[in-house]
């Protein structure tokens, strides 16, 4: 068998035969599209196949509109007895042009390549390894040809460079050495980029945004890749990081960070919000189409907001009046730890400096905001949820109490490594006795919640592959020992403990669902707080032409006569999956749109009298009469503006953080002659619409993801 690349104006090219075959097998015929691929410098999914019959195979590249190729043509006149019509230009063959025959024949133009095998032999391997494997690359059927051969359709950019990256990231399945080992200082490596990244003033603003977003794209997929290769029944000894082993951590998360990033990016572009070109064969050039508004970053920009000035104030004052004297606590932390071998450390910290941080940790969770997806007496397996917030909540003491000391060590003992004693290594069965003689819980019961915050052999899978997601608190590296993040307990450990709720406990979890609309009334309720406002306690069920639907929330202002109705939506959050994204905004839209439709007709045709009974008003205020003006509400606990969503104009469309927010940067409600009317007139004026054209659009960050064989960037418009 012999393999010959034609190139325009150069002499054939005897290229390495191995792996190539004349059978006509889908598996093998893939085979053959990835080696032409990286013998002609394309992908896969660019290789057509000219011809092939008994012996013989013809590859070229779709659509090539290089220079003639009249060797090729030739040779495949010669072979094939096809002849070619140099006045037709659909039979012209331009560009490289890949010949794989049964048996030899002399070379048509020029003479042979006189290159040393050795070099055809790097060039092949370096082929199958920068190459991604598409044997089941999508295809056509070219009918006007006798021979009736799959020719590879033409992709987009988007869809060429999602075949590179799932390549890539292929890889990662094939990785070898200690898993052990390799998860211990990922996970070391992730607890010191959230804990000190941000305060070592080692880049500046633009750019560790960029690290850390990356950081946090790639460990997930890292972790995950090397977790499988974990033996439970292996016990894992505790390894110190040196400088090669962190540097190591660092470079390979950032690789995969930056792969994981650019696949969200080919995401997007399959949501119509982006897409790419592809000025040269190895650049990618990210653009976000008109569509693209970011109307998230406003629903994201009022929760930082209210946890800094609404929560953050709050909880300074709380802390202000503690019994604590935090000078005191860390000058018993300095004096009390020590490093007996200059690896590790030792610490006994006294009852006070415990109460201290176990405090800190109840402070440091509340000013997340994360903590109240559920109400403390919803049970999941007869726990109740209130006993999971505490066991977070101590743990994030812990974390808090255990990175002071860390800290303490790392000063007093300038040659200890903050990396090798941040993340700590425990003993499953110590943490349980811990966690139950704080709890007051069986151990049995302690074993069972333990569980619902460990990434173990059965949910790691399912949760990491979750892009960007929280780290999980604890990771169970063998059946008798965990290592606990501290990135993990204090970023956001509810993300983890609500994922595995709803994984082990789907009844529970659909229950204590069904029990957040009560809540969230309540909540709304707390901006029409004066006798003056008839506040209905309960949904409101009503038929409407045969259609059944319900009112969430009725407000009445007695004074004005303004009525609000509120339909609420408190969703799980959606992290960044885009289908998970796609699933919410699809249930939100249809059933709120459904919801104003029926409710807008009813009130539209319904009289006074019948709609005040109807919503129970006249039940808690019997004098009423008169309805003045009618205001519809749309409102997410967790976000309500999404791109690429038109929202109906009948009703206020606002996020949870977006009411708290407004409040807070406006005015108080109760001074609002009509506070009914005010919510409704700040939720338009804060649309997200509105903002861009007061405040601008929120730009997207300028970025260049250089990769071995290829780049993908974006450069906002100036």
């Amino acid at each position: 068998m012999t393999v010959t690349l034609y190139q325009p104006e150069m002499p054939p090219q005897e290229m390495p035969v191995a792996g190539f075959t004349l059978n006509s097998a889908d598996s093998e015929a893939g085979r053959n599209l990835v080696l032409a691929a990286g013998f002609m410098g394309c992908v896969p999914a660019l290789v057509d196949v000219l011809a092939s019959g008994q012996g013989y195979l013809f590859y070229s590249v779709f659509d090539h509109d290089g220079m003639v190729n009249p060797g090729a043509m030739t040779v495949m006149s010669t072979i094939t007895g096809i002849t070619s019509d140099a006045e037709d230009e659909d039979h012209i063959l331009r560009g490289p042009v890949l010949v794989v025959l049964e048996r030899e024949v002399e070379p048509i133009q020029g003479e042979q390549n006189n290159l040393p095998v050795s070099t055809l032999a790097n060039a092949y391997e370096q082929t199958l390894q920068s190459v991604p494997d598409l044997t089941n690359c999508n295809v056509r059927r070219n009918t006007g040809t006798s021979t009736s051969q799959p020719i590879c359709t033409m992709p987009t950019p988007a869809e060429i460079l999602e075949s590179i990256l799932e390549a890539e990231l292929e890889k990662f399945s094939e990785i070898s050495g200690l898993p052990g080992s390799a998860v211990v200082n990922i996970v070391r490596e992730m607890d010191i980029v959230y804990l000190y990244l941000r305060g070592s003033g080692q880049f500046d603003a633009a750019y560790t945004d960029y690290f850390e977003t990356i950081h946090q794209y790639g460990w997930p997929l890292l972790l995950q890749a090397w977790y499988s290769k974990i033996e439970q029944a292996e016990f894992q000894p505790v390894l110190y990081s040196d400088n090669d082993i962190t540097a190591w951590a660092d470079a390979v998360i950032h690789a995969t960070g930056k792969l994981a990033f650019a696949r969200q990016l080919v995401m997007f572009c399959k949501m119509g919000f982006a897409s790419f070109t592809r000025p040269t064969e190895s650049e990618f050039v990210f653009a976000t189409t008109e569509s693209w508004s970011n109307a998230e970053f406003f629903d994201l920009h009022d929760w930082q907001f209210v946890q800094e000035h609404i929560v953050g104030q709050l909880t300074d004052r709380k802390a202000g009046k503690d019994r604590f004297d935090a000078d005191r606590v860390h000058k018993r932390v300095m004096l009390s730890v020590k490093s007996p071998d200059r690896r590790t450390i030792a610490y006994q910290a006294t009852p006070y400096v415990t109460d201290y941080f176990i405090q800190q940790g109840r402070y440091h969770i509340f000013r997340k905001q994360v903590h109240d997806d559920f109400d403390e007496a919803d049970l999941f397996g007869q726990i109740p949820y209130g006993d999971y917030v505490t066991m977070v909540e101590y743990l994030a003491g812990l974390a808090l109490l255990h990175k002071s000391f860390c800290e303490a060590a790392h000063k007093k003992y300038g040659s200890l490594e903050l990396r090798n004693i941040i993340s700590l290594f425990c003993s499953r069965e110590d943490v349980e006795a811990d966690l139950a003689r704080y709890l007051d819980r069986t151990r049995e019961e302690i074993s069972t919640m333990l569980s619902h915050i460990t990434l173990n052999k059965d949910n790691y899978q399912d949760y990491l592959s979750i892009p960007r997601v929280a780290p999980p608190p604890f990771i169970q590296v063998s059946d008798s020992q965990l290592l606990r993040s501290a990135a993990g307990c204090l970023n956001n450990p509810f993300q983890f403990l609500n994922h595995e709720l709803k994984r082990n406990c789907a009844l529970d979890y659909s229950k204590a669902v069904n029990n957040r609309e009560n809540r969230f009334r309540r909540m709304i309720f707390g901006f029409f707080t004066e006798d003056r406002f008839v506040r209905i306690p309960v949904e409101i069920r009503m038929s409407i032409d045969g259609r059944e639907t319900d009112i969430d929330a009725v407000v009445f202002d007695k004074v004005t006569k303004s009525l609000g109705l509120f339909q609420l939506k408190w969703q799980d959050p959606f992290a960044n999956s885009m289908q998970k994204r796609r699933s919410v905004i699809s249930n939100l839209q249809r059933n709120a749109l459904s919801w104003l439709d029926k409710v807008v007709t009813w009130v539209e045709r319904t009289d006074v009298k019948t709609t005040l009974n109807a919503l129970q008003i006249t039940r808690h205020s019997p004098a009423e009469k008169v309805i003045g003006n009618v205001y519809f509400f749309i409102i997410g606990r967790h976000g309500i503006h999404f791109t690429g969503v038109e929202q109906d104009e009948r009703a206020a469309w606002g996020s949870w953080p977006q009411l708290l927010a407004g409040a807070a940067r406006i005015t108080k409600q109760e001074t609002e002659p009509d506070p009914i009317q005010h919510m409704h007139n700040r939720l338009k004026h804060d649309a997200p619409r509105l903002r861009m054209e007061r405040e601008g659009y929120p730009a997207l960050a300028d970025f260049n993801l250089q990769f071995e064989n290829f780049q993908v960037s974006h450069q906002g418009r100036s």
